[in-house]
């Protein structure tokens, strides 16, 4: 397996490093690298001016020493494990999907929030452009003042493959005796505007043209309940026609969740084009840490 542990020293990626023990990967067979990216800024009222090459050196000398740390912490919690450093300047998200792609890796693990101001506003800019533009899958690491004793997944599924693929990266995860796994099945109605008034009828599209009825999704969730628990992970289920995102949000916060595994592309045929509107606004708005599951191009 390899993997990409994005890292800037800020205390966001010190908690994503804290979080990676309850990702479930493997304690050995990984190979990853700890990327910290110098994100050279120009000097007030002088853009266009340059960087001198004395400030990029004192940037990118600054980096090394931030990655080799990030790497010593997790060298020592995964022994096995072999890491590298890379230290790159310029943008974030850039230097990130192009050592991915380099790479041909599995995973890449990122922060939620970075240093800039957006990012303490919000969705940090870095994590919203890695997770739209990458091909492989994306864990935005969110740290949490306390964690249950046993590990909490939750899986939104919609019937559609990429249930197969959530079901799939769950599975062949290493997880400790006791973690527990919550399939939430949500499919937002679309209403027939030819139906009476005051009785709406739920109108859904055949397995065959990518959505599902109640019976396939029904069939999709006991297959990977099955799945999850010849694995020996505790399952449970949660089915609904209902708006997707509250249901996957109010799940993981009532349930206590400590990673929503979800997809990268919905059941709306625009989003099998974009980064599904539904995984973009779970990935912001968790509690918790969220892992966009794609099938490695």
């Amino acid at each position: 397996m390899d993997i990409i542990i994005a890292y800037d020293g800020s205390q966001c990626s010190r908690d994503t490093l804290s979080e990676i023990d309850r990702a479930g990967l493997p304690a050995e067979g990984v190979e990853g690298v700890v990327i910290t990216v110098a994100e050279l800024r120009f000097p007030a009222g002088k853009l266009g001016a340059g960087v001198s090459a004395e400030r990029m050196q004192t940037a990118m000398e600054f980096a090394h020493v931030t990655a080799v740390q990030a790497a010593d912490y997790l060298q020592q919690r995964f022994p096995a494990w072999s890491l590298t450093t890379e230290e790159v300047g310029g943008s974030p998200a850039s230097a990130i999907i192009r050592c991915s792609r380099q790479r041909d890796t599995d995973l890449i693990i990122v922060g939620s929030h970075g240093r800039s101001l957006i990012g303490r506003m919000f969705m940090g800019s870095v994590s919203q452009s890695v997770m739209a533009e990458a091909d492989c899958s994306v864990r935005i690491a969110r740290g949490r003042a306390s964690f249950t004793k046993e590990t909490r997944l939750l899986l939104a599924v919609d019937g559609s493959p990429h249930s197969l693929l959530i079901a799939n990266a769950v599975a062949s995860r290493k997880w400790a005796v006791g973690t527990q796994a919550r399939i939430v099945a949500a499919v937002e109605p679309i209403f027939d505007v030819t139906a009476p008034p005051f009785v709406p009828e739920i109108s859904v599209w055949g397995a065959e043209e990518g959505l599902s009825t109640e019976s396939h999704l029904q069939r999709t969730v006991e297959a990977i309940q099955q799945r999850l628990q010849r694995v020996g992970l505790e399952t449970s289920t949660v089915v609904g026609y209902e708006d997707p995102k509250q249901m996957i949000l109010q799940e993981a916060e009532g349930w206590g969740a400590d990673c929503i595994f979800i997809g990268a592309r919905g059941l709306n045929p625009l989003e099998r084009l974009l980064l599904g509107s539904v995984s973009r606004a779970v990935a912001a708005r968790a509690h918790c840490s969220v892992e966009v599951v794609r099938q490695r191009k």
